[in-house]
Protein backbone atom coordinates (compact mmCIF):
# COMPACT_ATOMS: atom_id res chain seq x y z
CA UNK A 1 0.00 0.00 0.00
CA UNK A 2 1.35 3.40 -0.83
CA UNK A 3 2.34 5.71 2.24
CA UNK A 4 0.15 8.53 2.10
CA UNK A 5 1.38 11.20 0.17
CA UNK A 6 0.80 13.66 2.89
CA UNK A 7 3.49 12.27 5.18
CA UNK A 8 6.52 14.36 4.68
CA UNK A 9 9.46 11.70 3.71
CA UNK A 10 11.58 13.38 7.25
CA UNK A 11 8.23 12.02 9.44
CA UNK A 12 8.69 8.79 7.98
CA UNK A 13 12.58 8.69 8.48
CA UNK A 14 11.56 9.85 12.58
CA UNK A 15 9.05 6.82 12.62
CA UNK A 16 11.87 4.11 11.28
CA UNK A 17 14.20 5.91 14.35
CA UNK A 18 11.11 5.40 16.77
CA UNK A 19 10.64 1.75 15.75
CA UNK A 20 14.40 1.25 15.95
CA UNK A 21 15.00 2.60 19.09
CA UNK A 22 12.20 0.65 20.55
CA UNK A 23 13.63 -2.60 19.56
CA UNK A 24 16.60 -1.83 21.36
CA UNK A 25 14.99 -1.45 24.29
CA UNK A 26 12.98 -4.38 24.34
CA UNK A 27 15.85 -6.04 23.45
CA UNK A 28 17.62 -4.47 26.81
CA UNK A 29 14.74 -5.18 29.15
CA UNK A 30 15.47 -8.81 28.06
CA UNK A 31 18.98 -9.11 29.00
CA UNK A 32 18.56 -7.16 32.68
CA UNK A 33 15.72 -9.96 33.76
CA UNK A 34 16.75 -12.01 36.12
CA UNK A 35 20.06 -14.11 36.04
CA UNK A 36 20.54 -16.90 33.82
CA UNK A 37 22.74 -19.10 32.56
CA UNK A 38 25.22 -16.70 30.58
CA UNK A 39 23.95 -16.92 26.80
CA UNK A 40 26.84 -17.41 23.84
CA UNK A 41 28.04 -14.49 22.76
CA UNK A 42 25.63 -12.70 20.46
CA UNK A 43 27.45 -12.15 17.03
CA UNK A 44 27.47 -8.68 15.99
CA UNK A 45 24.43 -7.13 14.03
CA UNK A 46 25.32 -7.59 9.48
CA UNK A 47 27.02 -4.80 8.94
CA UNK A 48 24.74 -4.52 5.39
CA UNK A 49 21.69 -3.38 8.35
CA UNK A 50 23.98 -0.94 9.75
CA UNK A 51 25.33 0.70 6.28
CA UNK A 52 21.64 0.55 4.85
CA UNK A 53 20.34 2.37 7.54
CA UNK A 54 23.01 5.18 7.06
CA UNK A 55 22.05 5.33 3.41
CA UNK A 56 18.80 5.46 4.03
CA UNK A 57 19.56 8.95 6.04
CA UNK A 58 22.41 9.77 3.20
CA UNK A 59 19.96 9.09 0.57
CA UNK A 60 17.05 11.18 1.24
CA UNK A 61 19.40 14.00 2.14
CA UNK A 62 20.62 13.80 -1.09
CA UNK A 63 17.51 13.51 -2.90
CA UNK A 64 15.17 15.43 -1.06
CA UNK A 65 15.46 19.07 -2.82
CA UNK A 66 14.68 17.13 -5.83
CA UNK A 67 11.18 16.96 -4.60
CA UNK A 68 8.40 18.80 -3.05
CA UNK A 69 8.30 17.20 0.91
CA UNK A 70 4.83 15.70 0.23
CA UNK A 71 5.48 14.61 -3.73
CA UNK A 72 3.64 11.44 -4.05
CA UNK A 73 6.42 10.89 -7.00
CA UNK A 74 8.99 10.89 -4.67
CA UNK A 75 7.26 8.12 -2.80
CA UNK A 76 6.91 5.75 -5.99
CA UNK A 77 9.73 6.42 -7.41
CA UNK A 78 12.78 6.65 -4.17
CA UNK A 79 11.14 5.39 -0.98
CA UNK A 80 9.63 2.87 -1.82
CA UNK A 81 11.08 0.62 -4.86
CA UNK A 82 14.96 2.04 -3.93
CA UNK A 83 15.45 2.83 -0.34
CA UNK A 84 13.26 -0.10 0.44
CA UNK A 85 15.52 -2.53 -1.27
CA UNK A 86 19.12 -2.92 0.58
CA UNK A 87 20.75 -4.45 -1.88
CA UNK A 88 20.51 -1.51 -4.26
CA UNK A 89 20.49 1.10 -1.72
CA UNK A 90 24.00 -0.20 -0.62
CA UNK A 91 25.13 -0.46 -4.15
CA UNK A 92 23.80 2.81 -4.95
CA UNK A 93 25.68 4.53 -2.30
CA UNK A 94 29.03 2.38 -2.25
CA UNK A 95 29.61 2.62 -5.81
CA UNK A 96 29.24 6.65 -6.22
CA UNK A 97 25.87 5.97 -8.48
CA UNK A 98 24.18 9.15 -6.56
CA UNK A 99 24.74 11.65 -9.30
CA UNK A 100 23.69 9.26 -11.82
CA UNK A 101 20.22 8.99 -9.32
CA UNK A 102 19.94 12.89 -9.05
CA UNK A 103 20.18 13.37 -12.91
CA UNK A 104 17.50 10.59 -13.53
CA UNK A 105 15.14 11.67 -10.97
CA UNK A 106 16.39 15.10 -11.49
CA UNK A 107 14.45 15.04 -15.23
CA UNK A 108 11.66 12.93 -14.55
CA UNK A 109 10.44 15.55 -11.47
CA UNK A 110 11.70 18.13 -14.07
CA UNK A 111 9.61 17.40 -16.70
CA UNK A 112 6.29 16.04 -14.26
CA UNK A 113 6.53 19.77 -12.91
CA UNK A 114 6.60 21.53 -16.24
CA UNK A 115 4.10 19.24 -18.18
CA UNK A 116 1.65 17.99 -15.48
CA UNK A 117 2.26 14.91 -17.02
CA UNK A 118 1.21 11.54 -15.35
CA UNK A 119 3.46 8.94 -17.05
CA UNK A 120 4.57 7.39 -13.37
CA UNK A 121 1.36 7.14 -11.96
CA UNK A 122 0.80 3.78 -12.73
CA UNK A 123 3.97 2.62 -11.96
CA UNK A 124 3.60 -0.76 -10.29
CA UNK A 125 5.58 -0.75 -6.82
CA UNK A 126 6.14 -4.03 -6.01
CA UNK A 127 9.09 -5.01 -8.14
CA UNK A 128 12.47 -6.26 -6.71
CA UNK A 129 15.91 -4.99 -8.44
CA UNK A 130 19.55 -5.80 -8.01
CA UNK A 131 20.93 -2.98 -9.07
CA UNK A 132 20.46 0.84 -9.26
CA UNK A 133 20.77 0.17 -13.29
CA UNK A 134 18.28 -2.44 -13.47
CA UNK A 135 15.75 -0.23 -11.50
CA UNK A 136 16.33 2.78 -14.00
CA UNK A 137 16.48 0.35 -17.35
CA UNK A 138 12.47 -0.66 -15.53
CA UNK A 139 11.28 2.82 -15.29
CA UNK A 140 12.57 3.54 -18.66
CA UNK A 141 10.87 -0.09 -20.25
CA UNK A 142 7.83 1.32 -18.24
CA UNK A 143 7.68 4.70 -20.45
CA UNK A 144 8.68 2.64 -23.53
CA UNK A 145 5.66 0.47 -23.15
CA UNK A 146 3.08 2.92 -22.76
CA UNK A 147 4.26 5.51 -24.68
CA UNK A 148 6.65 3.95 -27.62
CA UNK A 149 8.98 5.83 -29.40
CA UNK A 150 12.59 5.19 -31.34
CA UNK A 151 14.67 2.95 -29.60
CA UNK A 152 17.65 5.40 -29.85
CA UNK A 153 15.19 8.15 -28.09
CA UNK A 154 15.35 5.94 -25.43
CA UNK A 155 18.78 6.20 -24.89
CA UNK A 156 18.48 9.97 -23.60
CA UNK A 157 17.16 8.97 -20.70
CA UNK A 158 20.82 8.10 -19.63
CA UNK A 159 22.81 10.53 -22.21
CA UNK A 160 20.58 13.99 -21.90
CA UNK A 161 23.17 15.75 -19.62
CA UNK A 162 25.81 14.88 -22.12
CA UNK A 163 23.44 15.32 -25.28
CA UNK A 164 23.93 17.04 -28.55
CA UNK A 165 20.47 17.21 -30.31
CA UNK A 166 20.70 20.70 -32.57
CA UNK A 167 17.98 22.44 -30.01
CA UNK A 168 16.69 25.67 -31.27
CA UNK A 169 17.20 27.53 -29.10
CA UNK A 170 19.88 26.39 -26.92
CA UNK A 171 18.52 24.88 -24.03
CA UNK A 172 18.84 26.40 -20.79
CA UNK A 173 18.99 23.08 -18.56
CA UNK A 174 20.21 19.63 -20.03
CA UNK A 175 17.20 18.33 -18.86
CA UNK A 176 15.38 19.43 -21.93
CA UNK A 177 17.04 17.33 -24.45
CA UNK A 178 14.18 14.88 -23.25
CA UNK A 179 11.79 17.53 -25.07
CA UNK A 180 12.32 15.14 -27.92
CA UNK A 181 11.07 12.24 -25.57
CA UNK A 182 7.85 13.57 -24.29
CA UNK A 183 6.74 15.32 -27.39
CA UNK A 184 6.66 11.79 -29.24
CA UNK A 185 4.68 10.29 -26.94
CA UNK A 186 2.42 13.15 -26.98
CA UNK A 187 2.02 12.05 -30.49
CA UNK A 188 4.43 14.69 -32.05
CA UNK A 189 6.41 13.73 -35.22
CA UNK A 190 10.19 13.43 -36.20
CA UNK A 191 10.09 16.02 -39.26
CA UNK A 192 7.52 19.02 -37.30
CA UNK A 193 9.90 19.23 -34.20
CA UNK A 194 9.82 22.97 -33.75
CA UNK A 195 12.27 23.01 -31.28
CA UNK A 196 14.91 21.13 -33.22
CA UNK A 197 17.21 22.42 -35.98
CA UNK A 198 17.82 18.98 -38.28
CA UNK A 199 16.75 18.31 -41.92
CA UNK A 200 14.45 14.89 -41.76
CA UNK A 201 12.53 13.81 -44.94
CA UNK A 202 9.46 11.14 -44.66
CA UNK A 203 11.57 8.50 -45.99
CA UNK A 204 14.74 9.20 -43.49
CA UNK A 205 11.79 9.63 -40.37
CA UNK A 206 11.10 6.14 -41.23
CA UNK A 207 14.69 4.62 -41.18
CA UNK A 208 15.34 6.45 -37.65
CA UNK A 209 12.83 5.02 -35.89
CA UNK A 210 14.87 1.64 -36.88
CA UNK A 211 18.74 2.67 -36.14
CA UNK A 212 19.61 0.45 -33.21
CA UNK A 213 19.18 2.06 -30.02
CA UNK A 214 22.85 1.95 -29.06
CA UNK A 215 23.83 4.76 -31.14
CA UNK A 216 24.04 8.55 -29.98
CA UNK A 217 21.26 10.67 -31.52
CA UNK A 218 23.50 12.37 -33.91
CA UNK A 219 24.69 8.66 -35.44
CA UNK A 220 21.20 7.39 -35.63
CA UNK A 221 20.69 10.66 -37.60
CA UNK A 222 23.16 10.20 -40.26
CA UNK A 223 22.65 6.49 -39.94
CA UNK A 224 19.34 6.81 -41.28
CA UNK A 225 20.34 9.22 -43.70
CA UNK A 226 22.76 7.16 -45.53
CA UNK A 227 20.09 4.20 -45.39
CA UNK A 228 17.84 6.73 -47.53
CA UNK A 229 21.26 7.05 -50.06
CA UNK A 230 21.17 3.37 -50.44
CA UNK A 231 23.43 1.67 -47.74
CA UNK A 232 22.10 -1.46 -45.98
CA UNK A 233 21.62 -1.46 -42.98
CA UNK A 234 24.11 -4.90 -42.62
CA UNK A 235 26.72 -2.18 -44.45
CA UNK A 236 26.12 0.11 -42.12
CA UNK A 237 26.86 -2.24 -39.16
CA UNK A 238 30.19 -3.72 -40.47
CA UNK A 239 31.48 -0.74 -41.06
CA UNK A 240 30.65 2.16 -38.91
CA UNK A 241 31.18 4.95 -41.30
CA UNK A 242 32.02 8.29 -39.94
CA UNK A 243 29.37 10.82 -39.73
CA UNK A 244 29.80 14.60 -40.35
CA UNK A 245 29.92 16.83 -36.84
CA UNK A 246 26.61 18.80 -37.59
CA UNK A 247 22.98 18.11 -38.55
CA UNK A 248 22.95 20.18 -41.87
CA UNK A 249 23.92 19.75 -45.49
CA UNK A 250 22.14 16.33 -45.68
CA UNK A 251 21.84 16.12 -49.47
CA UNK A 252 25.50 17.18 -49.84
CA UNK A 253 26.54 14.12 -47.31
CA UNK A 254 24.01 11.40 -48.86
CA UNK A 255 25.63 11.66 -52.47
CA UNK A 256 28.82 11.06 -50.76
CA UNK A 257 27.48 8.09 -48.97
CA UNK A 258 26.52 7.26 -52.74
CA UNK A 259 30.51 7.42 -53.66
CA UNK A 260 31.11 5.24 -50.80
CA UNK A 261 28.58 2.35 -52.34
CA UNK A 262 29.13 3.01 -55.83
CA UNK A 263 32.33 3.67 -56.76
CA UNK A 264 34.59 1.60 -54.11
CA UNK A 265 35.84 -1.87 -54.66
CA UNK A 266 35.72 -2.15 -51.15
CA UNK A 267 34.27 0.00 -48.26
CA UNK A 268 36.39 3.15 -47.82
CA UNK A 269 37.93 2.86 -44.10
CA UNK A 270 36.39 4.76 -41.29
CA UNK A 271 39.29 6.41 -41.09
CA UNK A 272 39.32 7.58 -44.49
CA UNK A 273 36.37 8.71 -44.30
CA UNK A 274 36.28 11.02 -41.49
CA UNK A 275 39.57 13.02 -42.93
CA UNK A 276 38.03 13.47 -46.05
CA UNK A 277 34.40 14.86 -44.11
CA UNK A 278 36.89 17.04 -42.05
CA UNK A 279 38.65 18.53 -45.14
CA UNK A 280 35.29 18.91 -46.47
CA UNK A 281 33.52 20.53 -43.24
CA UNK A 282 36.74 23.07 -43.05
CA UNK A 283 37.01 23.54 -46.86
CA UNK A 284 33.30 24.13 -48.03
CA UNK A 285 31.24 24.73 -44.46
CA UNK A 286 33.78 26.06 -42.57
CA UNK A 287 33.15 23.71 -39.62
CA UNK A 288 36.50 24.81 -37.31
CA UNK A 289 39.21 21.98 -36.89
CA UNK A 290 42.30 21.75 -34.70
CA UNK A 291 44.22 20.38 -37.34
CA UNK A 292 43.19 22.58 -39.61
CA UNK A 293 44.18 25.63 -37.38
CA UNK A 294 47.56 25.20 -36.85
CA UNK A 295 48.92 27.35 -38.90
CA UNK A 296 47.74 30.29 -41.11
CA UNK A 297 48.27 28.86 -44.38
CA UNK A 298 45.67 26.33 -43.54
CA UNK A 299 43.19 28.72 -41.77
CA UNK A 300 43.15 30.84 -44.60
CA UNK A 301 41.33 27.98 -46.50
CA UNK A 302 38.51 27.98 -44.61
CA UNK A 303 35.17 28.14 -46.31
CA UNK A 304 37.11 28.61 -49.76
CA UNK A 305 35.85 25.98 -51.59
CA UNK A 306 31.67 26.98 -51.15
CA UNK A 307 30.98 25.79 -54.59
CA UNK A 308 32.39 22.80 -54.32
CA UNK A 309 30.24 19.79 -55.61
CA UNK A 310 30.79 16.17 -55.89
CA UNK A 311 29.39 15.50 -59.62
CA UNK A 312 32.19 13.84 -62.11
CA UNK A 313 34.49 13.27 -58.97
CA UNK A 314 34.91 9.42 -57.90
CA UNK A 315 35.60 8.44 -54.16
CA UNK A 316 39.65 7.91 -55.31
CA UNK A 317 39.91 11.36 -57.25
CA UNK A 318 37.63 13.24 -54.37
CA UNK A 319 40.22 11.97 -51.84
CA UNK A 320 43.38 13.57 -53.77
CA UNK A 321 41.40 16.58 -54.53
CA UNK A 322 41.12 17.18 -51.10
CA UNK A 323 44.24 16.47 -49.70
CA UNK A 324 45.44 18.89 -52.48
CA UNK A 325 43.15 21.55 -51.52
CA UNK A 326 42.93 21.14 -47.65
CA UNK A 327 46.89 22.03 -47.80
CA UNK A 328 47.66 20.23 -44.77
CA UNK A 329 51.22 21.18 -43.36
CA UNK A 330 53.22 18.49 -45.17
CA UNK A 331 56.00 16.62 -43.26
CA UNK A 332 59.33 17.01 -45.09
CA UNK A 333 60.26 14.80 -47.46
CA UNK A 334 63.96 13.51 -48.01
CA UNK A 335 65.92 15.55 -50.54
CA UNK A 336 65.83 13.69 -53.69
CA UNK A 337 63.02 11.38 -52.80
CA UNK A 338 60.02 11.00 -54.51
CA UNK A 339 56.24 10.62 -53.13
CA UNK A 340 55.81 7.15 -54.06
CA UNK A 341 57.70 4.24 -56.04
CA UNK A 342 56.51 1.24 -57.60
CA UNK A 343 58.82 -1.96 -58.18
CA UNK A 344 59.06 -5.25 -58.43
CA UNK A 345 60.35 -8.24 -55.86
CA UNK A 346 62.10 -11.13 -56.52
CA UNK A 347 59.04 -13.29 -55.88
CA UNK A 348 57.71 -10.95 -59.11
CA UNK A 349 55.17 -9.39 -57.12
CA UNK A 350 54.18 -5.96 -58.02
CA UNK A 351 54.78 -3.76 -54.72
CA UNK A 352 54.63 0.31 -54.04
CA UNK A 353 55.90 2.15 -51.26
CA UNK A 354 54.16 5.31 -50.89
CA UNK A 355 55.50 8.30 -48.28
CA UNK A 356 53.05 9.07 -45.57
CA UNK A 357 53.00 13.40 -45.96
CA UNK A 358 51.12 14.27 -42.65
CA UNK A 359 49.39 13.87 -39.83
CA UNK A 360 46.01 12.58 -41.43
CA UNK A 361 47.78 9.55 -43.28
CA UNK A 362 50.01 8.47 -40.49
CA UNK A 363 46.84 8.33 -38.09
CA UNK A 364 45.43 6.28 -41.15
CA UNK A 365 48.07 3.96 -41.51
CA UNK A 366 48.12 3.11 -37.70
CA UNK A 367 44.31 2.43 -37.56
CA UNK A 368 44.74 0.49 -40.75
CA UNK A 369 47.49 -1.64 -39.54
CA UNK A 370 46.70 -1.70 -36.02
CA UNK A 371 49.92 -0.25 -34.38
CA UNK A 372 50.88 3.13 -32.62
CA UNK A 373 52.37 5.32 -35.92
CA UNK A 374 49.84 7.68 -35.66
CA UNK A 375 50.68 8.32 -32.02
CA UNK A 376 52.41 11.90 -31.01
CA UNK A 377 55.47 10.84 -30.61
CA UNK A 378 55.69 9.42 -34.21
CA UNK A 379 54.31 12.65 -35.54
CA UNK A 380 56.89 14.52 -33.63
CA UNK A 381 59.73 12.63 -35.42
CA UNK A 382 58.05 13.25 -39.29
CA UNK A 383 58.18 17.17 -38.43
CA UNK A 384 62.03 16.69 -37.24
CA UNK A 385 63.03 14.94 -40.64
CA UNK A 386 62.86 11.34 -39.72
CA UNK A 387 60.61 9.54 -42.92
CA UNK A 388 57.20 7.56 -42.37
CA UNK A 389 56.14 4.99 -45.66
CA UNK A 390 53.30 2.44 -46.25
CA UNK A 391 54.67 -0.65 -48.23
CA UNK A 392 52.10 -2.16 -50.06
CA UNK A 393 51.97 -5.18 -52.29
CA UNK A 394 49.65 -5.27 -55.59
CA UNK A 395 46.28 -7.62 -55.42
CA UNK A 396 44.53 -9.45 -57.83
CA UNK A 397 42.35 -6.81 -58.51
CA UNK A 398 44.79 -4.66 -58.72
CA UNK A 399 44.56 -2.64 -55.30
CA UNK A 400 47.39 -2.06 -53.02
CA UNK A 401 46.96 -3.83 -49.73
CA UNK A 402 49.40 -2.37 -46.79
CA UNK A 403 51.92 -4.72 -45.59
CA UNK A 404 54.43 -2.95 -43.81
CA UNK A 405 54.64 0.16 -42.06
CA UNK A 406 58.68 1.52 -42.58
CA UNK A 407 60.63 4.39 -40.01
CA UNK A 408 63.57 5.35 -41.76
CA UNK A 409 65.69 7.93 -40.24
CA UNK A 410 67.37 11.18 -41.28
CA UNK A 411 70.59 9.74 -41.76
CA UNK A 412 68.45 7.20 -44.49
CA UNK A 413 68.96 3.81 -41.91
CA UNK A 414 65.73 1.64 -41.43
CA UNK A 415 64.98 1.67 -37.92
CA UNK A 416 61.64 0.54 -37.01
CA UNK A 417 59.19 -2.15 -39.87
CA UNK A 418 56.54 -4.21 -39.16
CA UNK A 419 53.16 -5.29 -40.48
CA UNK A 420 49.70 -5.29 -39.40
CA UNK A 421 48.95 -5.76 -35.34
CA UNK A 422 53.09 -5.06 -35.15
CA UNK A 423 54.04 -8.52 -37.52
CA UNK A 424 57.74 -8.36 -37.82
CA UNK A 425 58.73 -8.30 -41.14
CA UNK A 426 59.04 -11.15 -43.89
CA UNK A 427 62.60 -12.00 -45.75
CA UNK A 428 61.36 -11.23 -48.82
CA UNK A 429 59.60 -7.74 -47.54
CA UNK A 430 62.85 -6.86 -46.43
CA UNK A 431 64.50 -7.61 -49.70
CA UNK A 432 61.97 -5.13 -51.45
CA UNK A 433 62.99 -2.54 -48.54
CA UNK A 434 66.64 -2.78 -48.92
CA UNK A 435 66.63 -2.65 -52.99
CA UNK A 436 63.99 0.44 -52.77
CA UNK A 437 66.43 2.08 -50.73
CA UNK A 438 69.82 0.91 -52.65
CA UNK A 439 68.29 2.21 -56.01
CA UNK A 440 66.39 5.05 -54.64
CA UNK A 441 66.80 6.92 -51.84
CA UNK A 442 69.38 9.26 -52.53
CA UNK A 443 71.55 10.99 -50.73
CA UNK A 444 70.65 8.00 -48.16
CA UNK A 445 73.27 5.82 -47.60
CA UNK A 446 72.05 2.21 -46.87
CA UNK A 447 75.05 0.25 -44.84
CA UNK A 448 73.02 -1.91 -42.79
CA UNK A 449 69.02 -2.44 -41.76
CA UNK A 450 68.04 -3.34 -38.41
CA UNK A 451 64.87 -5.27 -37.82
CA UNK A 452 62.92 -3.44 -35.22
CA UNK A 453 59.18 -3.38 -33.91
CA UNK A 454 57.04 0.06 -33.63
CA UNK A 455 56.94 -0.29 -30.01
CA UNK A 456 53.57 0.85 -28.43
Amino acid sequence: MLLPHVMSPFVILLAIRLIWWLIEAISEANRNQAPHPAPAPRPAPPVEDDTWYLNIERAMAKMQPLFPSTSDLYLRLLLRPLIGNRRVLNDMMQHNHVRKVQQFFGAVQYWHAREGIGLLHDLPLHQHFRTPEEYFAWVVAHLYEEHPVPPVVVRLWWTYFDNDLPMAPAPTRAEEALILYFYLTKGGGLRQAPFLEWEMSQRVAGYFHHVPGHLAIREAYWYAHFQAAGLTEEMLERHAPAVPSGYTDSGFWRKMAQLWLHDCKEFPHHVEQQMVIRQIEWLKFGVPHEVFLRNERTAAKKGHLAGLNLQGHSWASLVRFLEEEAGLARFPLPGGMRFEYTLTGADGQCYQIRFLSNEHALMMEGDYMGHCVGNPEYVEMAWNGDSFWSLRQMEPNGRFKRQLTVHVSVGGYIEEACGSFNRAPEVGEWQVMEAWLAAHANPFVQDTVEEHVLAD
